[in-house]
């Protein structure tokens, strides 16, 4: 947890109580922490469990052929520079529908708010592990930053022919500039990526 030295008692004990409620949520706990202090509130931490052998899918591994799932669309770090610019300066946005605009961080916010917990749930449920030969979380860096970790060693490449992204977060990215067509736009809380056996894949964007 960081937070600014004058952030009052109570905001404090909130943060902690919701971080500790959605971890919870997620059937996990709190085991130890620490608290800094920062110009702006942060919270966060990192998941550690223990799993067999067999149950765990890797960054690496991804095979010719592979077809390639994002679980949520791109788009957070313009569509939420966006909100901050409508609060301190809304005349930067002025081409831009306000209530489009706020419709798109209405849905940022669901999905950073949005576990990908069931993920793996559902995986292990149906078995499907040996038919996901790499996974990762788009969380950190930008799409083509994960990519390129999950195709390190490989010796392969990827084919993209489109991203799916928030709606009015291309047009905001030519406004802000993060790279998102390219890739590059930074994720927080973003979807799964996962490298599926080509095989076994059903093209569900014809249905």
């Amino acid at each position: 947890l960081g937070l600014p030295s004058d952030t009052p008692e109570d905001i404090a004990v909130a943060l902690l109580k919701g971080f500790r409620d959605l971890v919870q949520s997620l059937k996990s706990d709190i085991h130890g922490g620490h608290t800094i202090q920062s110009p702006w509130p942060l919270i966060g931490g990192t998941a550690s469990a223990i799993l067999s052998n067999h149950a765990i899918i890797t960054k690496r591994g991804v095979k010719a052929g592979d077809k390639l799932i994002l679980t949520k669309p791109l788009g957070l770090h313009p569509v939420m520079a966006a909100d901050r610019v409508l609060k301190d300066d809304p005349s930067w946005l002025e081409a831009f529908d306000s209530k489009e605009v706020l419709k798109s961080v209405e849905m940022a916010t669901r999905m950073m708010i949005t576990s990908n917990a069931p993920i793996p749930r559902v995986i292990h449920a149906y078995n499907l592990t040996p038919q996901i030969h790499a996974m990762t979380d788009v969380t950190g860096f930008g799409f083509t930053h994960h990519l390129q970790e999950m195709l390190e060693e490989s010796k392969l490449g990827a084919r993209i022919y489109q991203l799916p992204v928030i709606p009015l977060s291309p047009k905001l990215d030519d406004l802000f500039c993060y790279g998102l067509c390219d890739g590059k736009s930074a994720e927080i809380a973003g979807p799964a990526l996962l490298a599926i056996d080509g095989k076994n894949f059903k093209d569900v964007t014809k249905i």
